[in-house]
């Protein structure tokens, strides 16, 4: 089920980017084309034994790219979770409000947000976050607050003379520093980012980035409060910047054991076409094909997976989506 669930997010967020006056728009972050207004979208499938989904989304876009609700309905259209976000002249996110039924969320066994049934169809506020910015355009404090405003949690963000971030702290409701996160950085002659060490308070190395010469991250390491590594990640991508494989390795008696691989195939579009995944040992453990339908502007609206597409399994997914744009 991790697996699944992993991938599915894989298949929506992979995808070229480009930049406009330096700002990535959601639109480029969704690998979207055109001007897109909104997505009404509905999912229906089984994903595991005796687990289904029917449920239809809403998304919708101010006419500058950016994301400015997202919602989630059940079949009988009563409302799920519904996020609502709010933008600077300069296109900064300044504020993310989320809402639920009665106020309140919880989380079901894997991982999908789950509210109890209420009488309030518009929802009510859970919680949202204020984000400020510098004269730069970088984000300086993220701070979340409850319903009656009082904070829950604050991070503070840190730069250098280049705009790059060197520390990172948060606060508990009361203000208090409860943890620091500090960044070290190395660089290709480009000025892309080739690697990032991450420390705690202590100075403790905590985890470790490596990129190659196109900003595609190909390492994570996790270490331990001793130091010792916990685990590693490893990325592989082709000549269009597409992840093509994922690889975990867990550190065990001083030596490092691949436990999880995943390869990624694609589309001319750039759209993710087959995963497959292999446990301990190499041996395939399933595949995953995916299959679209796209309009006029190149956008999918209809996306269907399977898994192991020639035996009979109890998995099965569909998506379709209808468009609107602003042209």
């Amino acid at each position: 089920m991790k697996n699944i669930l992993s991938l599915l997010v894989v298949v929506f967020l992979i995808g070229g980017c480009s930049k406009e006056n330096g700002v990535e728009t959601d639109w480029e972050k969704h690998n979207l084309k055109g001007k897109v207004k909104s997505i009404k979208e509905s999912e229906i499938g089984d994903i595991d034994e005796g687990y289904s989904v029917n449920e239809n989304k809403i998304y919708k876009y101010n006419n500058k790219g950016n994301l400015i609700e997202e919602a989630s309905y059940e079949s009988d259209g009563d409302l799920f979770w519904k996020t609502t976000y709010h933008f600077d002249k300069n296109g900064n996110k300044v504020e993310r409000n989320y809402i639920s039924p009665n106020g309140s969320i919880g989380v079901d066994k894997y991982g999908k947000k789950i509210v109890p049934a209420s009488n309030k169809p518009n929802g009510s506020l859970v919680f949202k976050y204020i984000y400020k910015y510098d004269n730069n355009g970088n984000k300086v404090e993220e701070a979340k607050y409850k319903p009656d405003g009082s904070l829950m949690e604050k991070t503070t963000f840190k730069y250098d003379k280049n705009d790059e971030i060197t520390n990172v702290y948060t606060y508990d409701p009361f203000e208090k520093q409860i943890y620091k996160t500090s960044y070290q950085k190395k660089y290709y002659s480009n000025g892309i980012q080739k690697e990032k060490s991450l420390y705690n308070a202590s100075g403790e190395l905590k985890a470790t980035y490596k990129y190659d010469d196109n900003g595609n991250e190909t390492e994570e390491a996790i270490y331990n409060s001793d130091g010792s590594l916990s685990y590693k990640h490893i990325y592989k991508y082709d000549n269009n910047g597409n992840k093509i494989e994922f690889a975990f390795y867990r550190k065990s008696n001083d030596s490092l054991t691949l436990e999880v691989k995943e390869t990624y195939k694609y589309d001319y579009k750039g759209n993710l076409t087959e995963s497959t995944v292999y446990n301990l040992g190499h041996s395939l453990s399933s595949k995953y094909n995916f299959e679209y339908e796209y309009d006029s502007k190149g956008n999918w609206t209809k996306w269907v997976s399977f898994k192991n597409k020639n035996e009979i399994t109890k998995y099965s997914l569909t998506k379709e989506r209808k468009i609107e744009y602003y042209d």
